[in-house]
């Protein structure tokens, strides 16, 4: 959170002494260091200040303390969100890591082939699909 409120507080600075009218790449600049800190960037909200001639000569940069708790509860926390019943934490953990190591595999072979995402709808689509991918994987 530190390096993160530092980096907003150059940008400041710098939109201070040299207000903006094109403020495209100081959005992406901005989206890039929110995504550089992703576990602090949920406490942070940023905002663009303009001067009476519309350029960007600031940013209004607010802490949600509501989230700070949070963020600091859940720092190095992994959340997994299931729709099984099993109570049994070692068989839930089991179950994701199959479906990490399936999900890897058809990446690989989708990268493979040269394969963009496909997204079906329905069960039979999205079976057909698997086998497809299984079959050229196996070729």
């Amino acid at each position: 959170m530190d390096r993160l409120r530092a980096q907003f507080e150059k940008m400041d600075q710098r939109l201070g002494e040299h207000p903006v009218t094109t403020v495209g790449p100081l959005e992406r600049r901005l989206g890039r260091w929110l995504g550089r800190f992703p576990a602090a960037s949920v406490v942070f909200t940023v905002e663009l200040e303009y001067d009476p001639e519309q350029k960007a000569c600031g940013l209004k940069i607010q802490e949600r303390t509501d989230r700070l708790e949070w963020a600091r509860l859940a720092q190095g926390a992994y959340l997994l969100r299931t729709n099984h019943s099993e109570t049994d934490l070692v068989t839930l953990w089991r179950w994701y890591i199959h479906l990490t190591q399936a999900e890897a595999a058809f990446r690989n072979a989708k990268s493979d082939l040269n394969l963009r995402p496909v997204f079906h709808q329905k069960a039979h689509r999205v079976q057909a699909h698997v086998l497809v991918c299984f079959l050229a994987l196996a070729l």
